[in-house]
């Protein structure tokens, strides 16, 4: 049977080690690339030169 203090022990000792694996973890993770924007717009009806909408 395991005693108590063995049993704290052993679970600090494992919760220690598994918070300095997660922040390790996080230094080392790469940046997100950064998101662009690439929609157009094709029918500006606004726009003198606009195409004009299609006709159903």
């Amino acid at each position: 049977m395991v005693s108590r203090r063995t049993f704290l022990r052993q679970t600090s000792a494992g919760l220690a080690a598994l918070a300095t694996a997660r922040s390790l973890a996080a230094e080392s993770a790469p940046r997100p690339s950064q998101i662009v924007d690439t929609h157009a717009h094709f029918y500006a009806p606004s726009r003198p030169q606009g195409v004009p909408w299609p006709n159903p």
